[in-house]
This record gives C-alpha cells, sequence and structure tokens, in this order.
C-alpha cells in the first residue's frame, strides 16, 4: 500500500504551531512507519508498504497518526495525533487495483 499524504492536522507543538507528524500502519501483526516530517500540518509521505496476507484473509488495517517529540527517534515517545481503522478483506486492493481511504 502506499501512503500518500494527510492534511489539517493539529498542531501538537505550542511552540511552533506546527507538528512533526508520521504514521505507524499495523496490519496481521505486521507494522511499518512512515518518516517523520518536520513542522508540518499538511504532510506528504508517498510511501509504499507491503504487508504479507492469505488467498483468504480479513481484519484491521490501522494507521496511527503521531507527532515525533523533538529531540527523540521516532520509535521513542510520540503524541497521538489521531487514528483511523478500516476493516479490511480478501479482494480489497486487489493486486492492480486501487483502493483510496
Amino acid at each position: 500500500m502506499t501512503l500518500a499524504s494527510a492534511s489539517d492536522l493539529p498542531a501538537k507543538d505550542k511552540l511552533s504551531g506546527s507538528s512533526d507528524p508520521f504514521v505507524e500502519l499495523a496490519f496481521g501483526g505486521q507494522s511499518h512507519a512512515t518518516v517523520p516530517q518536520r513542522r508540518t500540518l499538511a504532510p506528504v509521505w508517498n510511501q509504499t508498504f507491503e504487508f504479507s496476507v492469505f488467498a483468504e484473509f480479513s481484519g484491521e488495517l490501522v494507521l496511527r497518526v503521531r507527532h515525533q517529540l523533538q529531540g527523540l527517534g521516532w520509535d521513542r515517545r510520540a503524541k497521538d495525533i489521531g487514528e483511523c481503522r478500516i476493516p479490511v478483506r480478501s479482494g480489497w486492493g486487489a493486486v492492480g487495483g486501487e483502493q483510496w481511504v
């Protein structure tokens, strides 16, 4: 899947009036994370991730948007910005097709 962008995110850094957002993606016990984008409320990631799935599957894709705290790595403490849970089943976004959310 390709995570393109976000818009109108809330400012979690009150001093700068912006955020340093990144996204944690989880599906079927697998997880990935985007590279944090600095000082923006409309980040553009355009990062592609792969999840292994079986022929017959169902589950939930969890996208968790977080703000990287200054001076810490992306895998350290972060503030939550928001979360989206998307039900996924066999045939959703099939190879060669697109599914926008």
